[in-house]
């Protein structure tokens, strides 16, 4: 009998520790999917920007690209620390790409004025071209530690 309560006990602790290693594994592909979904959302957002063709034409696709960005620069202090620079590569991000839509918005009030559209076209075409490219690429590297999945990373560890 005794022997009995001690198989049964050590069967209780085996199916706690599954329980545990499964809840711990989950946490970490839900926080990956989380994650993710912060670069997702950058370069969606990006590839909205550089493809937009005009306000009333693609309006929806680039409002949800803007509301899913702005909805993951909210979450990335949560989900990452200050040190991976995520949240201040993601503000850099959001600060050209206002510049950039303010441009695609509002940019025939001034084409009156030849000197100020063009400045203000170069301006959006160098954010479009090189500052948001550099941006999405500072993000993939600072996500990195982040999203490695490759077995023996972050997500095979117990």
């Amino acid at each position: 009998m005794a022997y009995l309560s001690i198989a049964i006990s050590f069967f209780a602790v085996a199916i706690a520790f599954g329980q545990f290693w499964l809840a711990q594994t989950k946490l970490r592909v839900d926080m990956y999917d989380r994650r993710f979904e912060v670069f997702s959302s950058a370069l969606d957002y990006y590839l909205a920007l550089m493809f937009w063709r005009s306000p009333d034409e693609d309006l929806e696709r680039q409002l949800d690209a803007q509301r899913r960005f702005v909805k993951a620069l909210n979450e990335a202090p949560f989900l990452f620390t200050e040190k991976s620079g995520v949240h201040g590569i993601m503000q850099e991000m959001n600060a050209l790409a206002g510049q950039t839509r303010g441009f695609k918005e509002e940019g025939h009030r001034v084409q009156s004025d030849p000197k100020v559209y063009l400045d203000w076209f170069n301006e959006v075409q160098t954010n479009l071209l090189k500052r948001l490219p550099d941006l999405i690429d500072r993000l993939r590297i600072a996500l990195m530690p982040y999203l490695n999945v490759h077995y023996g990373g972050w997500l095979w560890r117990h």
